[in-house]
This record gives structure tokens, sequence and C-alpha cells, in this order.
């Protein structure tokens, strides 16, 4: 049964707010957020000003309802985490999946459940998902006052990047950025919506990717300058220029030489990658002394890790400005 506490309401984009409050010590641990298009409802522990009532869901009672629901079908291990994409949810490989699927769909209230069958794979990065739930299709993911439309079977999106769409801390104003691999607008459309860039390049080699990144654009009424190329990214002609790239590929490396081709001079790069937890300190290092073989110097400012993706690697983003020799 829904709850009715104090909450905050913080809108969508506005991330420095969100976190001002969770760091406070007011929030109320037990109660999950809830949001609707444009503002997140934070649960609050007492009345403060600017406060107001709201309906809430019990974190325990999910569980509960989910454990009880699995025993009174004789499940014993099931999915107790999952990836929620607009009305669908995404889980880990599991045995008994249409009941898991069905008993999940009813308990979160989503319209389609996949299991996951394997990796993103090729150089489409297209999901290994089967459908174990629903009708599948098209949904519509709200994230900090952007909407993405994508088919989770089609094409990847992850959830766990939120910090990394949403703290675009480039000063774009008047400037023309490129993204080498656009996908559906994952870092694009938030640049697009709250930087206030002149123009925007965007590539991507997945057609797929390419047609929901139209949509988009679209639906959050982007009326910026934007050139779509749906190919390999390296094919673009070294002519056309852009002050700021963005890399979110874990191949960036592979991409340098052709990225820097692209970037103005005293121009910004901005690359995604995985490194070897042991190499932490210093993973950045022989992207530098590879620049350098190409006639560029490339100077670090801003270096974190994103997260951890298997015991051995994680992935992290450098950002370098970029000067010729």
């Amino acid at each position: 049964m829904p709850m009715l506490a104090h909450a905050i309401k913080v809108e969508k984009h506005d991330i420095k707010t969100l976190k001002r409050i969770e760091r406070s010590g007011i929030v109320n641990r037990d109660l999950v957020y809830d949001h609707d298009e444009d503002y997140i409802y934070v649960p609050v522990i007492k009345n403060i000003d600017g406060s107001i009532s709201h309906d809430f869901k019990e974190k325990n009672s999910i569980k509960t309802m989910l454990k009880n629901e699995m025993e009174r079908n004789g499940i014993k291990n099931y999915p107790e985490k999952w990836v929620r994409i607009g009305s669908s949810i995404i889980i880990k490989n599991t045995r008994h999946e249409k009941i898991i699927g069905s008993i999940l769909a009813e308990i979160l209230n989503v319209s389609s459940v996949y299991m996951e069958t394997g990796r993103i794979h090729g150089d489409l990065r297209k999901p290994s998902l089967k459908l174990i739930y629903g009708s599948g299709g098209e949904t519509l993911h709200l994230e900090n006052g952007v909407k993405y439309l994508l088919d989770p079977e089609k094409v990847m999106f992850s959830p766990g990047n939120i910090n990394e769409r949403s703290n675009i801390y480039e000063d774009l104003n008047d400037k023309v950025f490129m993204d080498m691999f656009a996908g559906i607008g994952y870092f694009s459309i938030p640049a697009l919506k709250y930087k206030r860039p002149s123009g925007a390049i965007l590539c991507d080699i997945n057609p797929e990717a390419i047609k929901f990144l139209k949509r988009n654009i679209e639906i959050n009424n982007i009326k910026t300058r934007v050139e779509i190329f749906n190919c390999d990214s390296r094919l673009i002609s070294s002519k056309i220029k852009a002050d700021y790239i963005m890399m979110g590929n874990f191949k960036s490396i592979e991409f340098l030489p052709h990225a820097l081709s692209h970037i103005k001079n005293n121009g910004k790069i901005s690359m995604h990658y995985l490194t070897d937890k042991n190499y932490i300190k210093n993973s950045y290092e022989p992207i530098i002394k590879k620049a350098r073989s190409y006639g560029y110097n490339l100077t670090l400012y801003d270096y974190h890790r994103v997260k951890s993706v298997s015991p051995f690697f994680y992935h992290v983003n450098a950002r370098f400005n970029i000067s010729k020799i």
C-alpha cells in the first residue's frame, strides 16, 4: 500500500539540488523515490519549508511482495535486482523465466521484462536480450528532463551511466561538438538540450540507433543545427571540425587518430575506456604518448572512475585539452 509522507519536489534536470538533499541527512531511506515526467519526489523524514505530501512505496514492501510471490510459486532463487528502462526491466539470466517475468511485471508495474542472454556485442553494440514477459518494442525512458525513446532489444542503453549523462561539465555555449558514438543520443541529447552549442556532428554505425537518435532530437524539441552520419566515424571527412569531441565507447583509444583529425586547435576530447584496476592511477599516460606521435599535445584536466565493470576492470573517463605540437 502507498504511504503518505513529506516530500521535496525537484526538477528532473536539477542534479545539484538533488545531491544537496541527499547529503543533508533528511531523506527517508525506507521509501522509494517517485517521479513523473518533469519532477522527482524525494521522501524526507520531517516537514521542512517547501515540502509537500506525497504517496510513496515502501522499499521493504516490494521486497516482501516479491519474496512471498516467489515462495508461493516454489521458486527459491530469483533476481533481486533489475535495470529499469522506461516501462521495461532487464534481469540477469535465470531459471523459471516465464513465471519470474510475470511476477516482476505485476509487482513493479512494467509492461515488458527482458532477460540477459549475453553481453552487448559487435560494432553495432547490440544487446543480447530475450523477452520473457509482455509485448516488448519501444519504450520511453525519462531521465533528468530528457526523453529517450528506444527498443531495448535493438539498441543499448545503460541507466548506470546517469551521472555521466547528467554531469556534462563542459561549457559548450556557441561551440560545435562531435559525438563519434552517438547511439540514441545518450550524451548528445542532454548537451543539446542544456548546453546551448551552436552545432553538433553526431555519428553512429548502427542504423537502428540513428533512427531513434533522430526521433529523440524531435521529441526533445532540439532546434540546434545537427549533422547526422550513419557510418563508422573513421569515415567522416577530416574537413569537418569540432571544438569538443565525445568518445563514449570502450574502443575510443583505437579511434584517437581520427578524433584528433577533427579537433580544432585548443579543443577538448572526452574519452571513455576500460582500464585494468592495477593501472587505474596512470592509465591515461599511453594515450598522451600516442597523441604525441601524431603531432598533438594532450593535457589531462579531468580523470575519474565511472564504475567497476568486472573484478579486473574499471570504466573510466579521461578529458584532455588539445594543442598541436
